[in-house]
């Protein structure tokens, strides 16, 4: 089966030091690639 896969953009405002950990968390998420 073929895949197209789209691109959709999350803007997410957070102190520096919590960056790292919320990119780890919406990693978890199925599908979902985190590019910071």
């Amino acid at each position: 089966m073929r895949t197209n896969w789209q691109v959709c953009s999350l803007v997410v405002q957070a102190k520096s030091q919590n960056i790292a950990a919320i990119g780890t968390q919406l990693n978890t998420l199925p599908g979902c690639e985190v590019a910071l």
